[in-house]
């Protein structure tokens, strides 16, 4: 990984060059905030930057290539990047600069990041500052992790469940309804796990599968975005 990661970093720099970007931002996520993210969405970082970390934000400018961790990395990634063009920054460290600090004290706008590993929060914070671009450069890799797409199944064992899942379903259908509003819809990866009594794969939901759940009254679907489909519709 480090013997490439300097050639992939200067690949990168010709791009951001060509498109007028002064500094791209990854971070480690993905589109649902989910804490273990599937290898699809951190191969972007570990391609440009040797740290093998699970939490990670790598900032690359035309002069300067900064991978920011917290306390339980620090030794290893400066074993990890000793040799290639980043340097260290240490998360909630006194005398480090947040990544958000980091681009505004530099002024690198216009700032290239791909919005949709970001929160609607994140991004506000960002573009306070100046212009943030919607970008990704992952087509610089040769190969990108396919999104997973490992089984799902309904699991309703008592011994394991405190509520069945139309025992939950009516808990959100009645809040709908006391809210006055026409649907709920939810993001987060382990809460439609929850709700729907969902499991997958060696680990729940987020490395098997990337849904979405929509609740209307009296009905519910899950879009799985793998397929393109809805993996489940049911209607009380």
């Amino acid at each position: 990984m480090l013997k490439y990661a300097n050639e992939h970093v200067d690949e990168l720099r010709k791009a951001m060059r060509k498109d007028g970007i002064k500094a791209y931002l990854i971070v480690t996520g993905d589109p649902h905030n989910s804490e273990e993210p599937a290898a699809r969405f951190a191969a972007e970082r570990r391609f440009f930057c040797p740290f093998d970390g699970d939490n990670a934000y790598v900032l690359i400018t035309e002069d300067e290539a900064l991978v920011w961790t917290d306390g339980r990395f620090f030794v290893s990634a400066e074993e990890e990047i000793k040799g290639s063009y980043f340097s260290l920054m240490k998360l909630y460290t006194p005398g480090y600069p947040l990544p958000e600090e980091y681009i505004k004290a530099h002024n690198l706008y216009p700032l290239g990041t791909d919005l949709l590993l970001l929160s609607p929060e994140d991004e506000k914070a960002l573009a306070k500052n100046g212009v943030v671009v919607d970008k990704s450069y992952s087509f610089i890799m040769p190969e990108v992790p396919s999104l997973p797409t490992g089984k799902i199944w309904r699991f309703d064992d008592p011994r394991y469940q405190d509520l069945s899942r139309e025992e939950k379903l009516s808990h959100v259908y009645s809040k709908i309804k006391e809210e006055g509003a026409q649907a709920h819809l939810l993001c987060t990866l382990d809460d439609i796990a929850y709700l729907l009594n969902l499991r997958g794969t060696t680990f729940p939901i987020p490395r098997c599968s990337i849904p979405t759940f929509i609740s209307r009254l009296r009905r519910g679907r899950t879009f799985s975005s793998t397929g393109g489909n809805w993996i489940s519709s049911f209607r009380e």
